[in-house]
């Protein structure tokens, strides 16, 4: 997925691990996330435009900072943890895996879970409400 996605080849990755299997309910895809470090060369690229729309990077101690973190309310009523980064917005299940990942690695900070906000509508793509 690396390479058909951002152009990383798999020798480029050192795997730590793989998450359980998830289900996502707006696909019904079973996602089987898949861990790893990269040195941060070669650089990331679009290599698939249909699968991503941008390629951003933040340090951990940024995703970690309580100041970054609010809870997304999904126009369907659902609600999770997502980041506001100046004009960006980071949410769904990209934002599952990486607050998982924060508790996992031991990096995650008390933060206000009930600083609701609604999801940009720049953000979603196809959103389908029940």
């Amino acid at each position: 997925e690396t390479w058909e996605e951002v152009g990383l080849k798999p020798a480029d990755v050192t795997l730590l691990g793989r998450l359980p299997v998830t289900r996502l309910p707006v696909s019904s895809f079973d996602v089987a996330p898949v861990v790893g470090t990269w040195s941060g060369r070669p650089q990331m690229i679009i290599a698939s435009p249909d699968e991503v729309a941008a390629i951003h990077r933040w340090r951990i101690s940024e995703l970690a900072d309580p100041e970054n973190r609010v809870m997304a309310r999904h126009p369907g009523g659902h609600t999770g943890p997502a980041w506001r980064f100046g004009d960006l917005f980071l949410w769904g299940f990209t934002a599952y895996l990486t607050d998982a990942l924060l508790r996992l690695g031991g990096w995650s900070r008390r933060w206000d879970r009930d600083h609701i906000v609604d999801v940009p509508t720049r953000f979603m793509r196809d959103v389908q409400l029940p």
